[in-house]
């Protein structure tokens, strides 16, 4: 069949199921876990994003054959991204590669971005687990470098983490607790809080201090991050260019662990930016080696405080891509949208939006274009 054919049918296929895609977004999975401190995987009164402040974020596009969802990220080299292992599973089962894209370069997200890619190797954390949330961070592997200058790579922040920080989480979210409300059409950001109160323990038994795994933050004034920021980036921002401290994880409230005590099989999603909940964000720099080790970059390249080693392109080569040719048929199945589920002994506010047929009009034609 000629890939005139193989669209055309597609697109018929795709107009079909229009109806889908304006549907509400699906519930995620309740694991048997039944303790009232279950994470709950995830901008609430923020403001929109410059291309300045955050040139290294990406945006994630997972294709799930009869759903999709998104994510966050961030660019450290040419080609590779930085994210949360739970936006790399559908459920307890890993996401093909083949199904997905990355847009990069702009604060639109996908639906207007023309600069997207491919995915070449997709690396959740070995240790990643559902249930606990533990070692949340993954890399993607592009199948070509981005055209992102190699001065806007985001740093990972590599020095003691004070409690007296100013920071800041980006993605294209959920910007409120509306039950349909859809992902950002641009990037958000929202300032947040740090915290190494008891509470951080109390609602994440893993966490230990914000040099640990995680980095703990306390909502403020009704700010957060929300359902679709899984995965981008949270960043220290009394310095420019701002460098990666974290990725977006998950949040939990007294509200939330209250809600899932007196009805642990409740499908119903907790709300983002309670005033006294907590937010988790996987600290970059505790898994350096492992990212070193998975990508074969120099560490002094994607570092903060060696910067000024890394300010020379040539320092961060991109790791080495394994071309496979796929037809146009491999890539352009169903694109409506719902909730992508994970299995995890938590209450999950990941990463998903409500995605229209405009979208997979212009996915299609530019997924096309990479053929």
């Amino acid at each position: 069949m000629s890939k005139f054919l193989q669209l055309l049918c597609t697109l018929l296929s795709l107009t079909a199921l229009n109806a889908k895609a304006d549907e509400s977004i699906s519930q995620p999975p309740v694991s048997e876990n039944k303790n009232s401190t279950r994470p709950d995987f995830r901008i609430i009164n923020g403001a929109e994003a410059s291309l300045s402040q955050f040139p290294f974020t990406v945006f994630i596009y997972f294709d799930l054959n009869d759903s999709a969802a998104v994510c966050g990220g961030t660019l450290i080299a040419p080609n590779v991204v930085i994210t949360a292992a739970h936006c790399l599973y559908d459920g307890v089962l890993p996401i093909s590669k083949y199904n997905i894209y990355v847009s990069a370069g702009s604060v639109y997200n996908i639906v207007t971005n023309d600069n997207m890619y491919s995915v070449s190797r997709s690396i959740p954390h070995p240790s990643y687990s559902a249930r606990t949330a533990a070692n949340d961070i993954g890399i993607l592997i592009l199948s070509k470098s981005t055209t992102v200058s190699p001065s806007d790579f985001a740093k990972i922040y590599d020095l003691p983490i004070s409690n007296d920080f100013t920071t800041a989480a980006a993605g294209w979210g959920k910007t409120s607790n509306i039950k349909n409300d859809t992902v950002s059409d641009v990037l958000m950001t929202v300032p947040l809080v740090l915290s190494s109160s008891s509470n951080c323990k109390k609602f994440n038994p893993r966490y230990t201090n914000n040099d640990g795994m995680v980095i703990c933050t306390e909502n403020k004034n009704s700010q957060d991050t929300c359902y679709g920021d899984s995965g981008g980036p949270f960043v220290y921002t009394g310095v420019s260019p701002y460098p990666l401290l974290g990725v977006t994880s998950f949040g939990n409230s007294p509200a939330a662990a209250a809600a899932i005590a007196s009805d642990p099989n409740s499908d119903a999603k907790p709300s983002c930016a309670d005033n006294d909940g907590y937010g988790y964000y996987t600290h970059v720099y505790y898994y350096i080696d492992w990212i070193v080790s998975s990508t074969s970059l120099d560490k002094n390249s994607i570092t903060y405080s060696k910067k000024d080693f890394a300010s020379d392109p040539s320092k961060a080569t991109p790791p080495s891509i394994s071309q496979t040719s796929r037809s146009p048929s491999d890539v352009f199945s169903t694109l409506t949208s719902s909730q992508k589920g994970i299995s995890a002994g938590i209450s999950l506010k990941t990463q998903s939006g409500i995605i229209s047929l405009a979208v997979v009009s212009h996915i299609l034609l530019t997924l096309f274009s990479l053929f």
